[in-house]
């Protein structure tokens, strides 16, 4: 007499005990960190078909139905921690894959295959730094003797934090130390000493950054906007010492009016002011070099790191 709801149509464990149950193993989950709650067993049939039509064969009249058209339905809860291997190289602009392995035991395929049902995601979709996008189950090893399946799960970051906490303060900086290109050419000193202050400020931001951030051997996309600003800093401080060598050069030959002595053949002296010197470098033409030159790059940078975020491989 099967029922409609099949957890009234449980199991006895003394006939539990002369089945046999497929034992499925999570192969990829960690050692030691798998528990199963026992309490949780149980095997139930399925009601998929009507029961068959009464027969005189039978002492009493009861609801009887085909075995082989009526499926067990074996439910246990388990616990199991699994590892995944992360690929920060657009970090933290990334997209992430973790694989849970289910792997049969005590059959091969030519037997029993595993045949997923839906999978329902119970859990938030919107963790604390990643959002979980897509989760699907596929072949893991067609090679394989028994069958084996992936439950691939799909975490996209939620680059934000970063975005407010790296990239806005570094650009902020970034553009404090191109604006002292627009002082008076001068004044090396605020020049000098506000480029050396953002490039100071940089330099123990990026530690402070690096400190939170995953380690990995390759250079990730954050790593590549860091180095940009304090290369492109570093520029900056060189650019305004040649400034500043070229301009008092400057002002050295137009300050002081240079005279050449001249021997005559009465011997007598004179002096005869020099031309000017002519440079094909002058300092407001470096000065002026970089102010175009700065955005040109930035925006080649810009650029570069959009294709290269862009093409990044799909999830």
């Amino acid at each position: 007499n099967i029922r409609t709801d099949q957890y009234l149509n449980d199991i006895s464990a003394g006939k539990q005990a002369n089945m046999w149950i497929p034992v499925i193993s999570f192969d990829n989950a960690k050692t030691g960190r798998i528990d199963t709650d026992e309490s949780s067993d149980r095997l139930t049939v399925l009601k998929e078909t009507e029961r068959d039509d009464f027969s005189d064969i039978y002492a009493r009249e009861e609801a009887i139905f085909p075995g082989n058209e009526n499926s067990l339905s074996y439910y246990r809860r388990w616990y199991a921690d699994f590892p995944c291997d992360f690929d920060l190289l657009y970090f933290p602009f990334d997209t992430q894959k973790c694989s849970l392995l289910f792997k049969m035991r005590t059959a091969t395929k030519t037997y029993v295959k595993i045949e997923p049902g839906e999978i329902e995601y119970e859990g938030k979709r919107e963790l604390v730094e990643f959002l979980v996008t897509n989760w699907t189950v596929r072949d893991h090893d067609k090679t394989a003797q028994r069958d084996t399946k992936a439950l691939v799960i799909t975490f996209k970051r939620q680059p934000m934090y970063y975005v407010t906490s790296c990239f806005l303060p570094t650009f902020m900086l970034g553009m404090l130390a191109y604006a002292t290109f627009f002082i008076d050419i001068a004044d090396f000193n605020d020049r000098f000493m506000g480029s050396l202050t953002a490039l100071l400020v940089l330099a123990s931001l990026m530690s402070v950054f690096t400190a939170d951030l995953p380690k990995a051997s390759y250079t990730k996309v954050i790593d590549l906007w860091l180095l940009f600003f304090i290369i492109s800093t570093s520029i900056n401080i060189n650019v305004h010492i040649i400034v500043d060598y070229l301009w008092k050069r400057e002002q050295v030959d137009e300050g002081e009016m240079v005279f050449q002595k001249v021997f005559h053949t009465n011997n007598v002296k004179q002096q005869k002011p020099t031309k000017k010197k002519t440079y094909k470098i002058t300092a407001k033409m470096v000065n002026r070099g970089f102010i175009i030159g700065f955005p040109l790059a930035f925006f080649i940078f810009i650029m570069f790191m959009i294709i290269y975020i862009a093409a990044k491989p799909g999830p």
